[in-house]
Protein backbone atom coordinates (compact mmCIF):
# COMPACT_ATOMS: atom_id res chain seq x y z
CA UNK A 1 0.00 0.00 0.00
CA UNK A 2 1.26 3.40 -1.14
CA UNK A 3 1.58 6.32 1.14
CA UNK A 4 -1.03 8.69 1.13
CA UNK A 5 -0.80 11.64 -1.60
CA UNK A 6 -0.43 14.59 0.91
CA UNK A 7 2.24 12.34 2.31
CA UNK A 8 0.33 11.70 6.05
CA UNK A 9 1.22 8.29 6.99
CA UNK A 10 -1.81 5.95 6.92
CA UNK A 11 -3.79 4.93 9.62
CA UNK A 12 -4.14 0.89 10.75
CA UNK A 13 -6.99 -0.73 8.80
CA UNK A 14 -9.97 -2.85 10.30
CA UNK A 15 -8.64 -5.69 8.84
CA UNK A 16 -5.30 -5.43 10.46
CA UNK A 17 -2.89 -4.95 7.69
CA UNK A 18 -0.85 -2.38 7.96
CA UNK A 19 2.12 -1.34 5.03
CA UNK A 20 4.70 -3.47 6.58
CA UNK A 21 2.09 -6.69 6.52
CA UNK A 22 1.38 -6.33 2.54
CA UNK A 23 4.99 -5.85 2.16
CA UNK A 24 5.75 -9.05 3.92
CA UNK A 25 2.90 -10.97 1.89
CA UNK A 26 4.21 -9.57 -1.61
CA UNK A 27 7.77 -10.77 -0.82
CA UNK A 28 5.91 -14.17 0.82
CA UNK A 29 4.41 -14.06 -3.03
CA UNK A 30 7.56 -13.91 -4.90
CA UNK A 31 9.42 -16.59 -2.90
CA UNK A 32 6.43 -18.67 -2.76
CA UNK A 33 4.08 -18.17 -5.67
CA UNK A 34 1.28 -18.98 -3.28
CA UNK A 35 -1.33 -16.91 -2.07
CA UNK A 36 -2.14 -19.00 1.21
CA UNK A 37 1.65 -19.85 2.12
CA UNK A 38 2.33 -16.08 1.66
CA UNK A 39 -0.32 -14.83 4.10
CA UNK A 40 0.82 -17.17 6.87
CA UNK A 41 4.52 -15.76 6.54
CA UNK A 42 2.98 -12.57 7.18
CA UNK A 43 1.22 -14.03 10.17
CA UNK A 44 -2.28 -14.42 8.83
CA UNK A 45 -3.96 -17.49 8.59
CA UNK A 46 -6.47 -16.93 6.24
CA UNK A 47 -5.30 -14.65 2.73
CA UNK A 48 -9.21 -13.39 2.83
CA UNK A 49 -8.25 -9.83 3.54
CA UNK A 50 -5.40 -9.95 0.98
CA UNK A 51 -8.17 -11.10 -1.58
CA UNK A 52 -10.43 -8.38 -0.20
CA UNK A 53 -7.52 -5.57 -0.63
CA UNK A 54 -6.53 -6.79 -4.14
CA UNK A 55 -9.95 -6.31 -5.50
CA UNK A 56 -10.22 -2.64 -3.04
CA UNK A 57 -7.28 -0.95 -4.11
CA UNK A 58 -5.86 -1.46 -8.08
CA UNK A 59 -2.24 -0.18 -7.13
CA UNK A 60 -2.31 -3.45 -4.23
CA UNK A 61 -3.31 -5.84 -7.48
CA UNK A 62 -0.74 -4.56 -9.40
CA UNK A 63 2.14 -5.36 -7.00
CA UNK A 64 0.34 -7.95 -6.49
CA UNK A 65 0.41 -9.44 -10.29
CA UNK A 66 4.00 -8.16 -10.21
CA UNK A 67 5.07 -10.35 -7.95
CA UNK A 68 3.13 -12.85 -9.21
CA UNK A 69 5.20 -12.79 -12.47
CA UNK A 70 8.50 -12.12 -10.87
CA UNK A 71 7.91 -15.46 -9.13
CA UNK A 72 7.12 -17.11 -12.67
CA UNK A 73 9.88 -16.03 -14.19
CA UNK A 74 12.42 -17.48 -11.27
CA UNK A 75 10.45 -20.63 -11.28
CA UNK A 76 11.44 -20.94 -14.86
CA UNK A 77 14.51 -19.77 -14.91
CA UNK A 78 15.28 -22.32 -11.84
CA UNK A 79 13.36 -25.05 -14.06
CA UNK A 80 15.42 -23.80 -16.61
CA UNK A 81 18.68 -24.83 -14.90
CA UNK A 82 17.49 -27.76 -13.35
CA UNK A 83 17.30 -29.37 -16.83
CA UNK A 84 20.15 -27.81 -17.95
CA UNK A 85 22.01 -29.60 -15.10
CA UNK A 86 19.81 -32.84 -15.47
CA UNK A 87 21.07 -32.87 -19.40
CA UNK A 88 24.38 -32.96 -18.13
CA UNK A 89 24.74 -35.03 -15.37
CA UNK A 90 21.08 -37.59 -16.12
CA UNK A 91 19.44 -36.71 -13.29
CA UNK A 92 17.45 -34.07 -12.03
CA UNK A 93 18.84 -31.60 -9.89
CA UNK A 94 17.09 -30.82 -6.71
CA UNK A 95 17.92 -26.92 -6.80
CA UNK A 96 19.39 -24.26 -8.21
CA UNK A 97 23.48 -24.92 -7.78
CA UNK A 98 25.40 -21.84 -6.69
CA UNK A 99 22.17 -19.63 -6.24
CA UNK A 100 21.45 -17.19 -3.35
CA UNK A 101 19.27 -15.29 -1.73
CA UNK A 102 15.95 -14.03 -3.44
CA UNK A 103 17.26 -16.62 -6.48
CA UNK A 104 17.98 -19.60 -4.95
CA UNK A 105 14.90 -21.85 -5.08
CA UNK A 106 13.43 -24.32 -2.34
CA UNK A 107 13.42 -27.85 -3.20
CA UNK A 108 10.96 -28.31 -5.86
CA UNK A 109 8.77 -31.75 -7.21
CA UNK A 110 9.00 -31.96 -11.05
CA UNK A 111 5.57 -32.13 -11.20
CA UNK A 112 3.82 -29.48 -8.82
CA UNK A 113 6.57 -27.31 -11.23
CA UNK A 114 5.06 -28.61 -14.27
CA UNK A 115 1.52 -28.32 -12.52
CA UNK A 116 2.02 -24.28 -11.58
CA UNK A 117 4.02 -22.81 -14.76
CA UNK A 118 0.89 -24.54 -16.99
CA UNK A 119 -1.70 -23.11 -14.56
CA UNK A 120 0.04 -19.59 -14.55
CA UNK A 121 0.58 -19.51 -18.67
CA UNK A 122 -3.08 -20.24 -19.38
CA UNK A 123 -3.91 -17.58 -16.70
CA UNK A 124 -5.24 -14.08 -18.36
CA UNK A 125 -2.95 -11.10 -17.47
CA UNK A 126 -3.10 -9.63 -14.53
CA UNK A 127 -4.51 -12.90 -13.02
CA UNK A 128 -7.54 -15.18 -12.39
CA UNK A 129 -10.19 -13.39 -12.60
CA UNK A 130 -13.77 -13.84 -10.90
CA UNK A 131 -16.23 -12.26 -12.86
CA UNK A 132 -16.70 -8.63 -14.33
CA UNK A 133 -15.53 -6.44 -11.90
CA UNK A 134 -18.31 -4.99 -9.83
CA UNK A 135 -19.69 -1.36 -11.20
CA UNK A 136 -21.15 0.43 -8.32
CA UNK A 137 -24.16 2.91 -9.20
CA UNK A 138 -23.81 6.63 -8.95
CA UNK A 139 -26.17 8.70 -6.74
CA UNK A 140 -28.08 9.88 -9.69
CA UNK A 141 -28.23 6.50 -10.97
CA UNK A 142 -29.58 5.25 -7.73
CA UNK A 143 -31.84 8.21 -7.39
CA UNK A 144 -33.35 8.11 -11.16
CA UNK A 145 -33.74 4.23 -10.18
CA UNK A 146 -35.71 4.89 -7.03
CA UNK A 147 -37.59 7.53 -8.69
CA UNK A 148 -38.92 4.62 -11.40
CA UNK A 149 -39.69 1.80 -8.78
CA UNK A 150 -41.48 5.11 -6.91
CA UNK A 151 -43.63 5.85 -9.91
CA UNK A 152 -44.43 2.07 -10.34
CA UNK A 153 -45.77 1.84 -6.93
CA UNK A 154 -47.63 4.97 -7.27
CA UNK A 155 -49.41 3.55 -10.26
CA UNK A 156 -50.53 0.27 -8.81
CA UNK A 157 -51.43 2.38 -5.55
CA UNK A 158 -54.11 4.74 -8.04
CA UNK A 159 -54.79 1.53 -10.12
CA UNK A 160 -55.83 -0.16 -6.99
CA UNK A 161 -58.11 3.03 -5.44
CA UNK A 162 -59.58 3.56 -9.04
CA UNK A 163 -60.56 0.06 -8.89
CA UNK A 164 -62.40 -0.18 -5.18
CA UNK A 165 -64.03 2.83 -6.03
CA UNK A 166 -65.56 1.25 -9.01
CA UNK A 167 -66.52 -1.82 -6.88
CA UNK A 168 -67.84 0.34 -4.15
CA UNK A 169 -69.70 2.24 -6.71
CA UNK A 170 -71.06 -1.34 -8.46
CA UNK A 171 -72.30 -2.16 -4.79
CA UNK A 172 -74.26 1.08 -4.20
CA UNK A 173 -76.18 0.73 -7.88
CA UNK A 174 -76.74 -2.83 -7.35
CA UNK A 175 -78.00 -2.24 -3.91
CA UNK A 176 -80.23 0.83 -5.26
CA UNK A 177 -81.56 -2.15 -7.24
CA UNK A 178 -82.14 -4.31 -4.79
CA UNK A 179 -80.27 -6.84 -6.91
CA UNK A 180 -76.66 -7.98 -4.71
CA UNK A 181 -73.50 -8.61 -6.96
CA UNK A 182 -72.41 -11.77 -7.90
CA UNK A 183 -76.09 -13.28 -7.31
CA UNK A 184 -77.97 -13.75 -10.55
Amino acid sequence: MAPRKDGAPRKQRSDGLTPALCAKFLEGLVSTCHVGRSARLAGKKDPTSFYRLRHRDAEFAAQWDEAIGTARARIEAGLMARALASIETGEWASGAEGAEGADALPPLDFDKVMQLLKYYRTAPPGGVKHGPKRRYASPEETDAALMTRLDGLEARVKARERKRRAEARARREAKKKGVALGEA
